[in-house]
This record gives structure tokens, sequence and C-alpha cells, in this order.
């Protein structure tokens, strides 16, 4: 038997919802979770106005911040049902749908901390019938076990020891180092950067195309890219590293000057991420870590921060969630999507447990009577492997 799941999310490289539509199979000796289809649903322009703006004000300052949930709730209906339609299934053979339960929680987005700590989960389950599963931030960063619960999905795609790097609105990057627990790390913002040094004020719609468009165009000043070194040494020396990458974001934002030339930012911006990226893989090194990058995420798609990755790491070999057939734009909603069944699971794998209290942490919103039984059937008795 086999379950179809549905991730949706949204984040600050884009200004909309992706979506993923995966299927899992239950039994050990099946494939593993096969990814379908995914596609995107851009936010209204109106929307994406508010938030270029509202990004360091207190949501309840602004009128809009109801219409503003408003519209984001009905792009989330709308991209479950055009990604179900297009792959010709019927609402009811869907048994769930994962997503954030904080909009954009990993992301470090000054334009999405305008809805920090809301979360649209109730409304998608009202308004498609279909139960949702509202993922924690810890779910999907492995802060508690040392882990990501997509890691052991891609290590088995590509049927050898790699390091995975989720170029996101943060660097994340997980490595199984032998001998050792599986190793997590935040290397600092990355889209969100790209983001706030894009100048929000003449750029709505941005991107990783835009991103690469505009920092290929600029230079990168080194006087300035030693100081961004610097705060991220600082706050990277720091016992609680729980808000590293929100403080490096704060304190670059402060140091960035209006008269400043946007191309030449940008282009700094993109230095500043590969090196730290450059920086911590020769640190595994040293720790006796070996084999290719992976890299996944809407960043992934950058041409020119992969250009300059090459470059500073000419002997790496580098492969893609785009060549396992998952989208890179598409992942985030993948991973909501996976992760999704490991929390409706029992048991879903021998490193991840549903009984464990660490992982993953979700909130269960019942669709229909139709979607939220078959839930419990598969909380309450049946067992999968991810194989």
């Amino acid at each position: 038997m086999s379950r179809y799941l549905l991730g949706l999310h949204a984040g600050c490289s884009e200004p909309g919802v992706h979506s993923a539509l995966v299927k899992v199979h239950e039994s050990a000796s099946s494939p593993g979770p096969r990814f379908i289809l995914g596609m995107f649903q851009p936010f209204p322009l109106e929307l994406c106005k508010w938030l270029s703006k509202v990004g360091d004000r207190n949501p309840g300052d602004t009128q809009f911040f109801g219409e503003a949930c408003r519209l984001i709730i009905s792009q989330f209906v709308v991209a479950a049902y055009a990604t179900i339609r297009e792959a010709g299934l019927k609402p009811e053979l869907i048994t769930a749908i994962g997503c954030d339960t904080a909009l954009g929680s990993l992301e470090e987005s000054r334009r999405m901390r305008a809805l920090a700590g809301w979360g649209p989960g109730m409304d998608i389950s009202k308004g498609t019938g279909i139960s949702v599963v509202a993922l924690q931030t810890g779910c999907l960063q492995g802060r508690e076990q040392n882990s990501d619960p997509v890691f052991c999905d891609i290590s088995r795609k590509v049927s050898k020891p790699c390091i995975h790097i989720h170029l996101g609105g943060t660097v994340r990057l997980f490595a199984e180092i032998p001998g050792h627990k599986p190793f997590y790390a935040n290397l600092g913002p990355c889209g969100s950067l790209f983001e706030v040094l894009y100048s929000s004020k003449k750029h709505l719609l941005n991107g990783a195309e835009n991103f690469s468009k505009m920092a290929v165009q600029g230079a990168c000043e080194e006087t300035l890219l030693g100081k961004w070194k610097q705060s991220s040494a600082r706050f990277s020396a720091r016992k609680n590293r729980d808000d590293f990458a929100k403080n490096v974001l704060e304190d670059i934002s402060r140091s960035v000057r209006p008269e400043q030339d946007s191309a030449n930012i940008l282009c700094t911006g993109h230095h500043f991420v590969v090196s730290n990226i450059t920086e911590a893989l020769a640190d595994l090194r040293k720790a006796g870590m070996s084999g290719p990058c992976f890299l996944s995420g809407p960043q992934a798609k950058n041409g020119f921060l992969r250009h300059l990755m090459a470059l500073a790491m000419p002997n790496m070999e580098w492969l893609t969630s785009d060549g396992l057939g998952i989208p890179s734009v598409s992942f985030d909603a993948y991973a909501r999507a996976l992760a999704a069944s490991m929390a409706l699971a029992k048991g879903s794998h021998d490193r991840f447990s549903a009984s464990d209290s660490n992982f993953p942490s979700a909130a269960f919103y019942p669709g229909n009577s139709e979607s939220w039984a078959s839930c419990l059937r598969w909380m309450n008795g049946d067992s999968r492997k991810i194989a």
C-alpha cells in the first residue's frame, strides 16, 4: 500500500507557495518516498508590497495584517488543489498536508518576520478538507537530535556518504562523520541575506535567479566582507547559537548604507555565504569526512552562488536534488511532506521514532472525517520503513 502526502512551504526566496506531492510506500522492501510533482503559486502583488514594507514592524501595527493572512491562506489552498488536480488525483487520496506551524520559521527572513508565530495550518485543513500536520521548527532542522529528518532519505538516494548543504533562507549543513553522531550546523543567513541586500524598496519579486543576475554585475567589496566575517565569528563564538543567523543578519543589515552600490553589496553577500560554507567544509575534512556535497533548497538554483562555490572548491564533487528528480525550488515542500509522514508513522525509521517526544514535533489539524480517519489508522497501527 502507498499513500500520497502534500508538502506546502512559503519562505523568503520567492514570494509565494511551493508545493510537492510525494508518494510514500509502507513496505520496507518498496522504493523510498517518491517525488511526483511540484508547483508554485505566487502571492498577489498587494501582498508582496505589504511584505516588502513591514519586515521591521510589529504585525499588530498594521491594519493589513488580517487581510494578509487571508490572502496567504487562500494561496495555500489554491496551491494544494492545483497540485492535486495537475497530478490527476482526487483530494480524498491525499492522506495529509505537511507545512510549518509558524510561517517561515526557519528562514530568518525580515519580510516573513512580519508573520512570526502565525501559520495557516488550521485554515488549510478547513479550506481543503485534508488533515494538516503542522511541523515545529526543531523537527526540520534536527536541533534536538543533531540530525535532519530528510537526511536519511537523501543519503540512501545518493548511495554514498555525502555532506548535505541546504541553501534556503539560511545555510544548514548535515553530515555523518565516521565514528561520530550525525553533525548539524547552521552556517548563517543565505536567501534571507540576499533578500535584505537586494534593495526591497525597488524590487518586490525576489528569487534565486534575480539575486544571481544582479550579483554577477557587481564586485566584491573586500573591506566590507572582512567586517561581515568578523561579525559572524563574534556571534559564532557564543554558547547559545539558536539565534546565530538572525544576529548575523541584523548586524550586516545595519552596516549597509542606502548610497552603496546594490550590485556590489549583493555580490559581497554571495562571497560571504560561500566563505562560510568553505570554512565549514574544511573543518569537516579535518574531522575525516569525505564524499560529495549534496545541494538542496531554492538557492541551489542561484547560478552565481554555484559558480563561486565551484571556484572556491574546485576539487569538490557537487550533486543536487534536481539530479534525484526533486527540483531544488520544491525541496522545502518535499521536506515538509516527508517529515509529515514521519510524524504520522510509528517508528518510521530506526533513528526517528514518533514515540520520542523530541521527534517529530507537530500539531495535527483534522480535515474531514475520511481524511482524519486515514491519519488515525496510520498513527494507531500502521508502520512503515523509509528505505
